[in-house]
């Protein structure tokens, strides 16, 4: 009686033994488990790969993740579509899926986030964020950003839709949104700007930089070029070692470009519709007379000095070679002096806002309005003059016959006066 309770007791459990493991079998389908309790408690998950010592230990009804190295995936349940590569990676997750951790130091992360190297995204809070690279958006509480390389975005606490790519690229950037910044250390301290460039950097929003050590200091600007720098507003400079520091405007070459050019004239935006208190109050010949035309030589290396700069090596020979360049044209200074004599608002001169760091110049097609006017003012004159020229020729028609018959009785009164003393004579001889 007692054999035959132990046999039925053994018979019972080996039954459900049975039931239990042919049980799983048929509820999940297409796993592969290798290693020590790896995949050990799968029920109905499906499509799962798990190699490594623990790996997916605690996995049940999740579906469609790989886990490789030992404690990977460990104690995820239920989340699915994660990949998890090397030693404790992702060991802890038990809420994200869509996840993929492949590095050392990774333990846990949110859903639908990439991060890939040694420590990349460690302290990630935010979704749909791709880091690569070894400390690569290493403290990213912001979504949609693309962190690739060494370091880059380490700081983005809060940014979002931001892309870095390079070592150490944007590091530092802490909540900006809407950045590109490519290129080792290259940095953006705004937002929607682009910086492309080693060492090109931004610390205004709405810019773009690019181009090594291409610096902006302000927003809304373009700086494009080798060691470019616009330092104000709403300002572009290109080309290599150009400068810009006065806001609204643009630089195009360096100083020793010798030449701009194109197929056809600059146009400039001259609609009657868009203009307000017209008037014509130029002023021509007595502006014009008092420029004084002049020849010169740039002195390069004064300039490059005068903004605190050296010329590059590359350019020396370049900047030598505009310095033999005879130019023609006015001096700033004494056209400005002109201008305010004559008490005329002209906009030829460019006046530096601060005179220690700014040059002056000359835009030279603006002196084609005064010098119309000083052709309209000649023109006037001459037909002035050719007005009283045509009077005087009418009078001298009228005066022409009566000068006639003046010279004839000069003559016939000549005539009368030599006849008269030559009769005397005779009177006197006889």
């Amino acid at each position: 009686m007692f054999n035959r309770k132990i046999k039925n007791t053994l018979q019972v459990s080996l039954i459900l033994a049975l039931a239990m493991t042919f049980g799983n079998a048929f509820a999940q389908t297409n796993n592969e488990f290798l290693g020590t309790n790896a995949g050990n408690s799968i029920t109905t998950g499906n499509n799962n790969v798990a190699i490594g010592d623990e790996a997916g230990k605690k996995l049940k009804t999740g579906s469609d993740n790989t886990f490789l190295g030992t404690n990977s995936g460990r104690d995820q349940a239920t989340k699915s579509g994660n990949v998890f590569m090397g030693y404790s990676i992702g060991a802890s997750n038990q809420t994200a899926d869509s996840l993929t951790l492949i590095g050392y130091g990774i333990s846990q992360g949110v859903s639908n986030n990439t991060l890939i190297g040694q420590l990349a995204g460690v302290g990630q809070s935010g979704r749909d964020n791709v880091s690569a690279g070894s400390y690569a958006g290493w403290i990213n509480n912001g979504s949609k950003n693309t962190c690739v390389g060494n370091s880059a975005g380490l700081l983005n606490s809060f940014g979002n839709d931001n892309v870095y790519l390079g070592y150490q690229a944007n590091s530092s950037n802490s909540h900006f949104i809407e950045n590109v910044s490519i290129g080792s250390q290259s940095s953006i301290d705004g937002s929607f700007s682009i910086s492309i460039g080693k060492d090109a950097d931004i610390v205004e929003k709405n810019s773009v930089s690019i181009g090594q050590n291409a610096d902006i200091s302000k927003e809304s600007s373009i700086s494009i070029g080798n060691s470019t720098i616009v330092s104000d507003t709403n300002s572009i400079s290109i080309g290599n070692g150009t400068i810009v520091n006065s806001k609204n405007s643009v630089v195009i070459g360096n100083f020793s470009t010798i030449s701009i050019g194109g197929i056809v004239n600059w146009s400039t935006t001259s609609d009657g519709r868009f203009k307000t208190n017209v008037r014509e109050n130029i002023i021509g010949l007595d502006f014009i007379n008092r420029l004084r035309p002049v020849s010169y030589n740039y002195q390069i290396e004064k300039l490059e000095k005068f903004y605190g700069k050296e010329i590059p090596e590359s350019l020396k020979n370049s900047s030598r070679e505009k310095e033999k360049i005879r130019y023609s044209g006015f001096i700033a200074q004494e056209v400005e002096k002109i201008k305010n004599e004559l008490n005329f608002d002209f906009s030829g001169v460019d006046t530096p806002q601060n005179k220690n760091s700014q040059v002056y110049g000359l835009r030279y097609s603006e002196f084609v309005v005064p010098l119309v006017k000083a052709v309209q003012e000649l023109s006037k004159k001459v037909e002035s003059q050719n007005e009283e020229i045509s009077i005087l020729k009418e009078k001298q028609k009228i005066i022409s016959p009566e000068n006639t018959l003046l010279q004839e009785i000069q003559k016939k009164l000549i005539k009368l006066k030599d006849d008269s003393n030559q009769s005397l004579s005779n009177q006197i001889d006889s």
